[in-house]
């Protein structure tokens, strides 16, 4: 028959006089008491709290320029830290959406710059077509000049009135553009808040887990100790009917050693 520890003992010698039991008891009786204290105490401590729930809008008081006012802020689409933080797939549609419209604001910014400075690279050149032909006569080359010269006069007019309109728009884009950069970083700043009102929750949500898990825990403790000091009360009894040897004997039947 395999024998080992009997139940409830430590690595001490398989068989024990009664005085060790009853020493065994008296520390049993020590941690029971010890432990129906401390749980008492922290079940009133470990009472479940209730977590707010509802989350709201952060912004919902506060107007974007208010909350901008006195920042600059980066253009959220060229900044790294935005890119890292919301790449596509993280991204809510109302963020596409602004995402995309402030691109191609800047786009369309780009290409009025663009257009204007070909405008201008092309009135230049008209300009000097006309210092060029400006000796005009009734010769057929004089005529053609003639003509030359009010065709470009014609264009040089249409360029300037362009680029009064494209002037105006080029001034109006970068407003447009601060305005959409803050209302996608508004967006954004709510999505990091509800990501951290959210995983806030989860966590809080767990805290109270292993709260009620450690709660558990020494309920069972507990109960195991009662276990024990009720086994022990019967064991003593029977090593004191039985004497130790043949007590020693019936355990080892038992398989308890």
């Amino acid at each position: 028959m395999k024998k080992g520890l009997r139940f409830g003992d430590k690595s001490e010698p398989k068989t024990k006089a009664l005085g060790d039991l009853d020493d065994l008891d008296e520390d049993f009786d020590q941690e029971f008491e010890n432990l129906k204290a401390s749980s008492s105490v922290e079940s009133q401590m470990l009472e479940p709290r209730k977590w707010k729930a509802d989350k709201y809008n952060i912004f919902s008081e506060f107007s974007i320029r208010q909350i901008f006012r006195n920042r600059k802020i980066p253009i959220v689409t060229l900044d790294e830290r935005f890119i890292n933080l919301f790449p596509e797939e993280k991204m809510s549609q109302r963020q596409q959406r602004l995402r995309d419209e402030l691109v191609e604001l800047m786009k369309d910014q780009s290409r009025i710059l663009d257009d204007i400075k070909g405008m201008k690279r092309y009135k230049a050149q008209l300009l000097q077509e006309i210092v060029e032909n400006m000796e005009v006569d009734q010769t057929p080359l004089g005529r053609l000049k003639e003509r030359k010269l009010a065709k470009n006069r014609k264009l040089i007019e249409d360029i300037n009135q362009k680029l009064l309109v494209a002037e105006d728009n080029l001034e109006k884009i970068p407003g447009e553009i601060t305005a959409k950069n803050e209302e996608l970083m508004a967006e954004s700043l709510q999505r990091c808040y509800d990501n951290i009102f959210e995983k806030n929750l989860r966590k809080k949500a767990i805290t109270d887990e292993i709260k009620d898990l450690e709660l558990r825990l020494r309920e069972l403790k507990k109960q195991k100790l009662e276990i024990e000091k009720d086994y022990r009360g019967s064991y003593t009894y029977l090593y004191d009917m039985l004497g130790t040897e043949m007590m020693r004997k019936i355990d080892e039947e038992q398989d308890l050693l």
